[in-house]
């Protein structure tokens, strides 16, 4: 019986140039995301404390 791949565009063999593109584009994308992630209020709120939080509010009402 013969196996069937779980995602069928990865069917073919990838060339190195191709797995490299794909590693630098990955690469980028998660820099981003860990440049942006942590600037989001959101974000914020949900990985620190209440006081913190409270605290870096407080500073940007201040300075504004």
């Amino acid at each position: 019986m013969r196996r069937v791949p779980a995602n069928p565009r990865l069917s073919h063999k990838k060339s190195s140039i191709e797995l490299a593109q794909i590693y630098h584009r990955n690469a980028i994308a998660i820099t981003l995301v860990a440049r942006i992630l942590p600037q989001l209020q959101r974000y914020r709120h949900e990985n620190c404390s209440v006081l913190t939080c409270f605290q870096s509010d407080q500073e940007r009402i201040e300075r504004s």
